[in-house]
């Protein structure tokens, strides 16, 4: 019988092997591949692979090489919320990007379940994709769970986001107390458990 795919959505993922970049992340892609195939889409980073630990990739571009200072850097919602304007645009394009990719990625390789990694960017363009092709969706929520406190506007769009997906996964009980005023099917798993 053939292993179901789940595709990954992230803004971030280990470029190579002891990367210091969401390295959790990597060993839980990595942990799952004896029961799933795995395609991680991220954007594009000068060490890309097609497949590493069994894990195959799938990239978005969204500007030239050079201009791409969103991801791998840290300080992604620091960066779109500051007061340079090119970071907005680069924003718009890159939710874009991610999105076209994102759907013909699910559309060609007939992946059976979208799991997002962050509610924002991931969840925003994992909803989207998973009402245009009825593919279910999952939400991770990470650290991004203060925004839904701290922006109006993001905690309306969780509260969208998290109504249809099929379950969210907070990944500690702290997160999860963010994420319940918006939620009521959140669940806490501690991924350290078993990755680390």
């Amino acid at each position: 019988m053939a292993k179901p795919t789940i595709l990954f959505l992230t803004h971030i993922y280990p470029r190579y092997d002891k990367d210091f970049i969401a390295p959790f992340l990597g060993t839980l892609a990595e942990n799952l591949t004896e029961e799933y195939n795995i395609i991680v889409l991220c954007p594009r980073h000068p060490q890309a692979v097609k497949e590493r630990n069994g894990v195959q990739f799938e990239y978005f571009k969204y500007s030239f090489g050079r201009w791409e200072k969103l991801s791998y850097s840290g300080n992604l919602f620091a960066k779109v919320r500051g007061l340079q304007i090119h970071y907005q645009f680069l924003a718009v394009c890159f939710l874009a990007s991610f999105f076209i990719k994102g759907y013909f990625v699910a559309r060609r390789r007939k992946v059976d379940i979208i799991h997002s990694h962050w509610f924002v960017p991931a969840g925003i363009i994992g909803d989207l994709i998973s009402r245009l092709t009825g593919i279910p969706h999952i939400v991770t929520v990470y650290s991004d769970s203060f925004l839904i406190r701290t922006n109006a506007l993001l905690r309306k769009l969780a509260k969208i986001i998290f109504s249809r997906a099929k379950v969210v996964i907070a990944i500690s009980n702290g997160v999860k107390e963010y994420v319940e005023p918006v939620c009521s099917n959140v669940k806490v798993v501690y991924p350290c458990s078993r990755v680390f």
